[in-house]
């Protein structure tokens, strides 16, 4: 009989070490898928056409990311209404000598994901 409540004893052990083990794998893989999540970039939608479409190819030197903010560079500056990039959501617009810089979030792995759609498509158009 002692030795049938040792082996009981044995198992109880064994049992609580596989679930301790389950919950412990169960958690890793939760924060884990949670972390996954976190990091994908969710760029708000804007209608990168229709931005583009405000900038006259043929007027432009140059486009670049510098430091969180599209700049780009015109060969004439009075010929591009800043307005209507505001009016399409772009955020903190300066415009300086001949070049005009702006940003369209304040993230910076989203306005660079932004910039690289909009600076293709310019380029493609």
């Amino acid at each position: 009989m002692l030795k049938y409540i040792k082996e009981v004893e044995i198992m109880t052990d064994y049992l609580i070490y596989a679930l301790g083990a389950l919950v412990f794998i169960s958690i890793l893989v939760t924060s884990y898928l949670l972390f996954k999540k976190s990091k994908t970039i969710k760029t708000p939608k804007y209608d990168i056409e229709e931005i583009a479409q405000i900038f006259d190819k043929n007027n432009i030197l140059a486009i670049e990311y510098i430091r969180n903010k599209m700049v780009v560079t015109f060969k004439d500056i009075s010929l591009f209404d800043a307005e209507n990039l505001h009016r399409l959501g772009a955020k903190s617009v300066s415009i300086v000598g001949d070049k005009i810089k702006f940003l369209m979030e304040e993230d910076r792995e989203k306005n660079e994901h932004i910039f690289t759609a909009l600076k293709d498509t310019i380029e493609r158009s």
